[in-house]
C-alpha cells in the first residue's frame, strides 16, 4: 500500500512526459483525482474543453483494447486516441462543444477543487480493433486548480434495438454474434474473480477486483511477503515460480490467512510472454471458494428437507399415514388417503414394483407416475425402508415433475446458451413472467450455493430481500418492446443469511403479439463497490469538514533520500500558532525549524527523516515559540508514505496546540496523587465494582478489616472472596439497585474482625453511589465503608442512658422538675403530676413556687432559684406543697444547675451558661412510717440470712454422713459375690437409691435457698449436648429397677437444616456443611429398641451445666415417680439456631387444671399424689434454674393420661 500502481517503464510512470504524473504536470498524484484512478474498475477518462484526452486509467485502456502507451504516442507517431470523437462514434467536435456547455451551464464555481452533479447518457465506443462497444456514460465537470475538465466514467451495457450500427443481433440477447472479444471484456471487468499481473520478481503490477478484503490498492507494487504471512507467501510464491520456471499454466487450490481468517482460493496462473515469446511475468485469477467449502455439508441437508413426501404402509399395502407433502403429491386429504391400497394410488403396472420396493427396503431412487383424482399425473422419485417399525414400511417420494419438464426444456435450450455461458463467470438466469426460473448457470449456483436442478421451477423472488421485491417487480413491469433492457441494483439474501447487493441487467423477451414470454438476466455482486462508493463519499465529506474546521496546522513535508527536507504545503493555522505567514514558510522553511525549541529540534528532524513507510499516525510532542514569545507544547502527528518509487518520503500530518492539555495533565497528575494519598491513607474502605460485581479497586484499609491484601480482591466478587451467602446476597442486591436506578444506597452490616475472636463483631456502614459513563449509563459503583462500631455503641449507650433516665423519671416515686433560669416548669415526671393532680402540659405553664401551701416560704424559694441560676451552686430546702387531696405535704427539695456542656456543677468557672435547673423532691411527711418500714426490712433480711445459714448448715451436716453411707453401700455391692445373696444386693440397692434421693433433696433445698437469697449464680459454658443427655439418662437408671420404666431420648438438630443459619464462631464466613442426618434418639429401657436415627452428630450449647442438670434430673425424677410401672417416659431435645427446647413427658396420673396454677410453689403437692413420697421442691428448683438462664417452662397435663413439661432456653 502506498506504492505507485504503475511500472517504472510504463507511460503512466512519472517519467512519461505527457502523463499527468510527470514532473511537467502541474498536479502531483497525491493532490489530483488520478491518485486512485488506476485502482477503480470503471473506465475513467479526463477530457479538456477542446475535446483532447488528458488522462485514461487502466480500465479505460482495457475497454478500448489498447495498451497504455498507445494513448500517448508523440514524436510524429499516430495518435489513435487523442480527441473525444475518436472514441465516441456518434460525436463530433460541434456536438462535443454543445455537450460541454450542457455539462458546464448549471455549475457555479463557489469553491476550489469542487466536483458537480453528473450527466448520464448512452453511446457507443470504437475499440482499437474497430469494433463498436455499447456503453453507459456518466459525465461530470471538475474544477481543479483553475482548470475545467470533464471526467467520463464508462460501463458496458447491453446493446438494444437502437444500437443498429453495432451489428446484427445473434441469438444471444446479450452480445453480438460471435463477438467473443466483447464477452471476454465484459467478463474481465465484471468478474467476481481477483485478476492480477506480476513481474518476474513477483511484484504486483496491476490487479482487478478484490478478494477476501484485499483490494488493488492493498497489493499494488508489493510482493507476497509484504502482504501475507511468511508461510503463506512462500506457498503462493512456490506455485508462481513453477509457472515461471516451466512456462506451463497451473490451476491449484491453496489457502492463505487474512485478518486472522483462513481463506481458500482457486488459483489459476498463466505465464505472460512478450512478442519474442520470452516470459516476462505471470497473469492469474484467484476465486474465493472459502464459503463454498464451509457450506457444502449444509447444501445436502437443504435438499433433503420437508418438501419430500413420506408415506407409511402396513404389510398389506394399506396407507396408514402420510405427511402434507405426500398428500399434495397424491392430490388427497390425509383422511381420504388413509386406508387406501397401494394399487389405488399408482398406475396398476407400477404398483407391484413399488410394493416390492417397500418390502425389500430398496433405497435406490426409482421413478413412477402418480394418478391423481383430478386426472393429472405427477412424476415422483421414490425409495423405501422396509419394517422400520414392526409391520410398517416407510417410503420417501420427491415430486420431480417440474424438474423433469425443466430438464427437458433445459436440454432444448442448452445448445442456444452453451456458447454464451461456457466460460461466463457472471450470474446468468432466465425466468418466466411469474418469476419461475427456467435456467441458471454454474456461476449462479456457486454464488447461491445451490444446484441448477434445485432452483429450476422455483421463483427467483425468494432470494430477493423482502423490502426489495416490490421494486424488482416494478422494474420488470417497465420493460417494453421499445425498451426491453433495464438495469437494477437490489439486495439479496444468501443461504447463510448474509445480505449482499447485486446489479442485474434484465432483458425482456416478447412473442409476436408483444407479450412477455421470458426474462433473461445477467448479474454480478456489487456489494464491495457500493460499500466502497458509500465509504468514499463519507470520507470525502469528512475530509472536507475536517479541512474546513480542524484546529492547528495541516502540513506536508517532502524528505529526499539524502535527508533534504522541503515544505510542500502548510495551512493558515501556522500564523496563529507560530506567528509565521505560510508564504514566508514556503520561501524559507528554516523559519519553522527556528521556531522549535533548541532542545526539541533534533527530535523533530529525526522524526521527519524516517525512511520507513508507515500509514499509521506517528505522534511526537515538542515546544514551539508562540507569537507571544512563550514556549508552548504542540503535538505533531505524521503519516509517512513513499513516492516516486521510493525516491522520497511524503510526510502528511497535523500540528495541534496542546499547551493547555499539558498544563491540565500536570494538574491532573497532582490531583491524582493527592487523591491517591487521601484514599490510601483514609481509615474508610473505598472500593469500586463493575457490572458483574467484581472489584475494580479497593483501598489498603481493607486489609486491617479483613486480613486480606487489597490485591487479592481485584477481579473477584464478594462471594468468591469467602463472604457468607447471606451477606454476599445483601451486598449484591444493593449494588444491583444502584446500577438499575443510579441512586445512592446506604447499607449496614456486621462483620467479624480478623483477630479470630468470634465475639469481636464490628458494625460497618457503606454508602454506594453510581459512576456514570459519558453516555449516561452507570458503568461502575463506588462504595465508601466506615467502621461505625464505636458510633453504634455510643448511640446504643446514649439511647440506653436516655431510656434509663426516662424510666427513672417515669417510675421513681420522687418528684422531679426541670426548670428554666426564671423558675418556670419545663417538664415534670408522673409522680409530681400525681401528687399535684395536674398533667405535665398544665404544669408547664406554672412556676416552681405556684404550688406552695402558703406564701410563708415564697421569698426563700425564689431566692434559692435565683442563687442556683446565678452561682451554679446546689441549693437544698424543705417546703410545704398542696396535694391533690388538699392536704399539706412536706417535700425536701434539692436544686441543681445544669449547664450547656452537661456539667451539673461549677458552670460559671468553665465559661458555660445555665441551661436548666433540676429540682428533685422527696415526700418526707411520714418519716416515722418510713423508719418503721426500714426496721421491718432489716428484720426480714436478718431472718433471710438466718434461713440461708440454716439451710447451708443442714446441707453440709447431712451431706457428709449420706455420702459415707452411699460409698459404703457401693463398696458392699462391689465386694466378693460369695458374701452377698440376692436379698442383700436388693437391700443395698435400696440403700443407694434412698441416699441418692436424700442427696438430691439436699441439692434442691440448697438451690432454692441460693435462688431466694440471690446467691444462685449463672455460669454458662459450652456443653456437648448428646453425651450430656446420655449421661443423665444413664444416671436415672438407678431409679428404674422396681418400675421398669422405658426412657426414650430424642435429640433433634433442626438448625443444621436451615440454610440461613450462620454459626456464631465464623461470622461473615461460610458455615461448614454437615451430613444430612441431624437428629438422634435412643431407648434407655432394659430392652432398648433399635435407634430411630443416627446419633453420631453432636452439637454444643452455651448454658450452665449445673442448672441444666438440675432441670433434667428433677423433670425425669418426677416423671419416673408419678408414672405407672412399664410406662414410657419421653425426653425430647430440639436444638434450633437461637434456642433449645426440652420436653419431658410421662403416661402418669396427670395434674388437674386448678393445681397446675400452683405447681411451682415450694413444698406444694397435688391431692392425687399425697400417698407418693416427695418433697414438693423439684418443680420449684426447675423454675428457679430456668428463670436464671432467661428461659420459660410450660406444662400440659390431662388427668389419667399423663403430663408433659416444656422448657425453652436461649442457646447462647
Amino acid at each position: 500500500m502506498g506504492k505507485s500502481p504503475h511500472s517504472p517503464h510504463s507511460p503512466h510512470s512519472p517519467h512519461s512526459p505527457h502523463s499527468p504524473h510527470s514532473p511537467h504536470s502541474p498536479h502531483s498524484p497525491s493532490e489530483s483525482p488520478f491518485a486512485v484512478a488506476d485502482a477503480v474498475g470503471d473506465a475513467l477518462m479526463w477530457w479538456g474543453e477542446d475535446g483532447s484526452l488528458l488522462y485514461a486509467n487502466r480500465a479505460a485502456c482495457q475497454m478500448l483494447g489498447v495498451v497504455p502507451s498507445c494513448l500517448f504516442r508523440v514524436g510524429g507517431l499516430d495518435l489513435p486516441v487523442t480527441q473525444v470523437w475518436d472514441v465516441e462514434l456518434d460525436l463530433d467536435e460541434e456536438s462535443w462543444r454543445a455537450r460541454w456547455r450542457q455539462i458546464q451551464q448549471p455549475q457555479r464555481f463557489e469553491a476550489p477543487n469542487q466536483s458537480y452533479n453528473p450527466v448520464t447518457y448512452q453511446t457507443t465506443y470504437r475499440c482499437h480493433n474497430g469494433k463498436p462497444l455499447a456503453v453507459a456514460i456518466t459525465a461530470q465537470l471538475w474544477h481543479w486548480q483553475g482548470s475545467d475538465w470533464v471526467c467520463t466514467a464508462a460501463r458496458l451495457r447491453i446493446p438494444d434495438q437502437s444500437d443498429a450500427h453495432i451489428g446484427a443481433k445473434s441469438e444471444s440477447p446479450l452480445y453480438g454474434a460471435n463477438d467473443y472479444d466483447d464477452d471476454c471484456e465484459l467478463a474481465l471487468c465484471c468478474s467476481p474473480a481477483f485478476i492480477f499481473h506480476q513481474d518476474l520478481n513477483l511484484y504486483y503490477r496491476w490487479s482487478l477486483n478484490s478478494i477476501c478484503g484485499l483490494t488493488a490498492t492493498d497489493v499494488a507494487w508489493k510482493s507476497e511477503w509484504e502482504i501475507f504471512a511468511p508461510e503463506d507467501a512462500e506457498r503462493l510464491a512456490a506455485i508462481k515460480r513453477r509457472v515461471l520456471a516451466t512456462g506451463a499454466a497451473v490451476k491449484q487450490e491453496t489457502f492463505v490467512e487474512i485478518n486472522g481468517q483462513i481463506c481458500y482460493w482457486d488459483l489459476t496462473v498463466h505465464p505472460k510472454r512478450n512478442v519474442c515469446g520470452e516470459i516476462v511475468g505471470i497473469v492469474g485469477t484467484a476465486v474465493d471458494v472459502t464459503e463454498m467449502r464451509t457450506r457444502s455439508s449444509q447444501l445436502e441437508a437443504m435438499f433433503m428437507g420437508t418438501l419430500d413426501g413420506i408415506v407409511i404402509l402396513d404389510d398389506e399395502g394399506i396407507c396408514l399415514d402420510a405427511n402434507p407433502a405426500a398428500c399434495g403429491m397424491f392430490g388427497l386429504e390425509l383422511g381420504a388417503l388413509r386406508g387406501r391400497h397401494l394399487k389405488e394410488l399408482w398406475f396398476s403396472e407400477a404398483a407391484e414394483p413399488m410394493w416390492q420396493c417397500f418390502l425389500q427396503g430398496d433405497e435406490t431412487l426409482r421413478e413412477c407416475v402418480l394418478c391423481r383424482p383430478d386426472g393429472t399425473q405427477r412424476i415422483v422419485e421414490y425409495a423405501a425402508t422396509a419394517y422400520f417399525l414392526p409391520g410398517k414400511h416407510l417410503g420417501v417420494m420427491r415430486d420431480v415433475t417440474e424438474k423433469i419438464l425443466a430438464l427437458q426444456a433445459l436440454r432444448h435450450s442448452s445448445a442456444r446458451y452453451r456458447a454464451i455461458v461456457e466460460d461466463q463467470t457472471e450470474l446468468v438466469c432466465r425466468f418466466k413472467p411469474d418469476g419461475t426460473l427456467t435456467f441458471v448457470n454454474d456461476a449462479y449456483c456457486r454464488y447461491f450455493q445451490t444446484q441448477a436442478e434445485a432452483e429450476i421451477g422455483n421463483s427467483f423472488l425468494t432470494i430477493v430481500a423482502p423490502g426489495e421485491v416490490e421494486r424488482v417487480l416494478e422494474h420488470l413491469a417497465e420493460l417494453t418492446v421499445e425498451s426491453p433492457v433495464g438495469k437494477i441494483e437490489h439486495e439479496v439474501i444468501l443461504p447463510s443469511s448474509e445480505v449482499r447487493i447485486q446489479q442485474w441487467i434484465d432483458r425482456a423477451l416478447f412473442d409476436e403479439a408483444g407479450n412477455v414470454v421470458e426474462f433473461q438476466s445477467v448479474g454480478r455482486d456489487v456489494t464491495d463497490r457500493v460499500q466502497a462508493e458509500r465509504a468514499l463519499r463519507e470520507r470525502d465529506e469528512l475530509l472536507a469538514a475536517i479541512a474546513a474546521n480542524i484546529p492547528g496546522v495541516i502540513f506536508r513535508w517532502s524528505v529526499q533520500k539524502d535527508g533534504a527536507i522541503s515544505l510542500l504545503y502548510i495551512s493558515d493555522g501556522l500564523t496563529e500558532l507560530m506567528g509565521i505567514e505560510p508564504a514566508a514558510a514556503f520561501a524559507n522553511p528554516d523559519l519553522v525549524l527556528q521556531a522549535i525549541h533548541p532542545e526539541d529540534r533534533n527530535l523533530f528532524l529525526a522524526h521527519l527523516r524516517t525512511t520507513q513507510e508507515n500509514l499509521e499516525p506517528v505522534p511526537i510532542e515538542y515546544r514551539i515559540l508562540s507569537p507571544s514569545c512563550e514556549w508552548k507544547w504542540v503535538r505533531h502527528t505524521t503519516r509517512f508514505s513513499r513516492y516516486m518509487g521510493g525516491e522520497r518520503v511524503i510526510a502528511d500530518g497535523v500540528l495541534l496546540d496542546i499547551h493547555s492539555r499539558k498544563q491540565a495533565e500536570l494538574e491532573l497528575y497532582r490531583h491524582k496523587q493527592e487523591f491517591r494519598t487521601l484514599v490510601e491513607n483514609s481509615p474508610d474502605i473505598i472500593a469500586r465494582f463493575d457490572t458483574q460485581m467484581r472489584h475494580l479497586y479497593i483501598s489498603p484499609a481493607i486489609e486491617s478489616a479483613t486480613g486480606i491484601a487489597p490485591g487479592a480482591f481485584l477481579g473477584k466478587t464478594n462471594q468468591e472472596l469467602g463472604m457468607s451467602p447471606h451477606l454476599s446476597s445483601y451486598w449484591g442486591r444493593a449494588i444491583e439497585k444502584v446500577f438499575q436506578t443510579g441512586n445512592p444506597e446506604v447499607i449496614e452490616f456486621d462483620f467479624a474482625n480478623p483477630t479470630g475472636n468470634p465475639t469481636d463483631i464490628h458494625r460497618y456502614q457503606s454508602r454506594l453511589v453510581a459512576e456514570f459513563a459519558p453516555n449516561g449509563q452507570v458503568e461502575s459503583v463506588l462504595s465508601v465503608t466506615r467502621d461505625i462500631t464505636d458510633i453504634k455503641r455510643a448511640e446504643e449507650a446514649l439511647v440506653e442512658e436516655r431510656n434509663f433516665i426516662s424510666a427513672i423519671l417515669e417510675t421513681v416515686g420522687a418528684l422531679v422538675l426541670v426548670l428554666d433560669s426564671s423558675g418556670q416548669i419545663l417538664r415534670a415526671n408522673p409522680a409530681t403530676g400525681a401528687i399535684l393532680g395536674q398533667g405535665e402540659a398544665e404544669l408547664q405553664n406554672s412556676y416552681f413556687w405556684d404550688f406552695l401551701s402558703s406564701d410563708e416560704g415564697l421569698a426563700s424559694v425564689k431566692a434559692a432559684c435565683a442563687q442556683v441560676a446565678a452561682t451554679g451552686e446546689t441549693a437544698n430546702l424543705e417546703t410545704y406543697w398542696r396535694a391533690q387531696t388538699g392536704n399539706r405535704i412536706l417535700i425536701s427539695w434539692s436544686l441543681t444547675a445544669l449547664g450547656n456542656d452537661a456539667n451539673a456543677m461549677d458552670i460559671h468557672s468553665r465559661g458555660g451558661h445555665l441551661k436548666y435547673i433540676i429540682a428533685a423532691g422527696m415526700d418526707i411527711s411520714d418519716r416515722e412510717r418510713t423508719a418503721q418500714i426500714q426496721a421491718s426490712l432489716e428484720r426480714e433480711r436478718e431472718l433471710g440470712e438466718l434461713q440461708r445459714r440454716f439451710f447451708s448448715m443442714v446441707s453440709h451436716e447431712f451431706r457428709t454422713p449420706l455420702s459415707t453411707i452411699l460409698m459404703s453401700a457401693q463398696i458392699l455391692q462391689n465386694s466378693n459375690p460369695q458374701w452377698l445373696n440376692a436379698k442383700t444386693l436388693k437391700n443395698l440397692e435400696r440403700i443407694e437409691i434412698s441416699v441418692k434421693r436424700s442427696l438430691h433433696l439436699m441439692e434442691d433445698i440448697l438451690t432454692i435457698n441460693q435462688a431466694e437469697t440471690r446467691r444462685l449464680e449463672f455460669h454458662p459454658q459450652s456443653i456437648n449436648l448428646t453425651p450430656f443427655c446420655r449421661q443423665i439418662v444413664e444416671e436415672m437408671q438407678i431409679f428404674l429397677p422396681d418400675k421398669k420404666h422405658n426412657i426414650r431420648l430424642n435429640i433433634d438438630y433442626n438448625y443444621l437444616a436451615n440454610p440461613e443459619f450462620t454459626s456464631p464462631e465464623t461470622l461473615g464466613e461460610k458455615s461448614q456443611g454437615l451430613p444430612p442426618e441431624h437428629q438422634s434418639s435412643e431407648d434407655s429401657s432394659p430392652n432398648p429398641v433399635e435407634p430411630e436415627k443416627d446419633t453420631s452428630h453432636d452439637v454444643s450449647v452455651f448454658l450452665d451445666e449445673k442448672l441444666l442438670r438440675s432441670i433434667f434430673t428433677n423433670l425425669l425424677s418426677n416423671a419416673i415417680k408419678y408414672s405407672p410401672g412399664g410406662g414410657t417416659i419421653s425426653c425430647s431435645v430440639v436444638v434450633e439456631s437461637e434456642r433449645v427446647i426440652i420436653r419431658v413427658g410421662d403416661e402418669g396420673m396427670g395434674i388437674s387444671p386448678e393445681e397446675q396454677q400452683r405447681l411451682f410453689e415450694a413444698f406444694y403437692r397435688g391431692e392425687n399424689v399425697i400417698d407418693i413420697p416427695g418433697s414438693g421442691l423439684g418443680l420449684t428448683v426447675v423454675k428457679k434454674c430456668v428463670d436464671l438462664q432467661g428461659g420459660t417452662v410450660e406444662v400440659k397435663s390431662e388427668l389419667g393420661k399423663g403430663t408433659e413439661f416444656c422448657v425453652t432456653l436461649p442457646r447462647r
